[in-house]
């Protein structure tokens, strides 16, 4: 449930902070981690969970909430003029050094695999 905790996280951040943006919440493995993001901007859901949530009689109260969140005590944070702490930052977060480990870019004629941390051998 990293990612899920990661985008409950940026959800609140950006609309405690104002930001004019869309949170999305996607690749979930189960309808739990769906549920839990229950008020969330956009999620992108594989027909299967979708089915399984429509066959599913157990409630989803709203889980996150815009009006909410301005009245969490969340920081403001920026790195723009201090890389070294935006490195720091970034290596105490599980989710972007464990799951974001690996960018792809795609062509309609190739893609390219950028390894961001040495976590796991690239592969094709």
């Amino acid at each position: 449930m990293v990612g899920v905790k990661s985008v409950q996280h940026i959800f609140n951040y950006y609309k405690k902070h104002g930001y004019n943006t869309v949170v999305m919440g996607a690749s979930f493995r189960n309808i739990g981690e769906i549920t839990e993001l229950a008020g969330c901007d956009y999620l992108t859901i594989s027909p299967d969970l979708l089915e399984e949530l429509l066959n599913s009689t157990a409630s989803v109260p709203q889980k996150l909430n815009a009006k909410d969140a301005i009245n969490l005590k969340i920081e403001m944070r920026s790195f723009i003029n201090d890389e070294s702490l935006f490195r720091f930052e970034f290596n105490e977060d599980q989710m972007a050094v464990e799951d974001q480990s690996y960018v792809f870019v795609t062509t309609r004629s190739r893609r390219w695999e950028a390894q961001l941390t040495p976590t796991r051998p690239a592969s094709r």
